[in-house]
């Protein structure tokens, strides 16, 4: 199933005086890769964890294995990169992150893996995906699905948010504290953070 199309969001960061708008004519992304223009490290509350949520109708395991998961999407190219933590902070090398999400018109691809791909941790603990805005269908803010799996450990499903996306308060899904953090954004790309700290005090 497919929800229905929606025109691409217009998101317009006001708050942060970023302009990242899209309109229903989306770009597509270019198979160019975007890369990383900030060597910041990770941000962490000892204690503080992601907040689990779920998974939706629209998962398919089996994804490949990958950090670009564009496939000629349509929507306003976007680079996330962020690390995976333990309740104390620590990096989690080696762990599964699993992403799938919706095009830049609001699509899922439910018949193969288009926006949709899985990747490890490095040493660090650090992962770096680059894929489209997603785009609002009705009932749903932007969005990205995630599921985060330490080695040997449970799986951990939540999703992420743009903050100050006008949509968010009329989501009956979205909860504050899963936004990602915009590091630069215009009409054409957006750069953004999100560090996920696991449940618990260790790995």
């Amino acid at each position: 199933m497919r929800p229905p199309l929606a025109a691409s969001a217009v998101l317009c960061l006001a708050a942060l005086g970023l302009a990242a708008c899209g309109s229903s004519t989306a770009p597509t992304a270019q198979s160019t890769s975007l890369t990383s223009s900030s060597a910041a490290g990770p941000e962490c509350t000892s204690g503080a964890s992601l907040i689990e949520q779920t998974e939706g109708p629209y998962y398919t395991p089996g994804a490949p294995q990958r950090t670009d998961i564009t496939d000629g999407a349509p929507g306003t190219p976007m680079l996330l990169t962020g690390y995976v933590l333990d309740g104390q902070c620590r990096p989690v090398a080696g762990a599964t992150v699993d992403f799938w999400q919706a095009d830049g018109q609001g699509a899922y691809d439910n018949t193969g893996f288009v926006l949709r791909g899985i990747q490890t941790t490095d040493s660090n603990g650090a992962y770096t995906l680059n894929t489209v805005i997603p785009g609002q269908y009705p009932g749903r803010t932007e969005h990205i699905h995630v599921k985060v799996t330490p080695p040997g450990g449970p799986t951990y499903t939540t999703q992420l948010y743009l903050a100050d996306s006008p949509t968010n308060g009329q989501d009956h899904i979205y909860v504050p504290g899963m936004e990602i953090s915009v590091v630069s954004a215009s009409a054409d790309s957006m750069t953004a953070t999100f560090d996920f700290v696991l449940p618990g005090g260790g790995s």
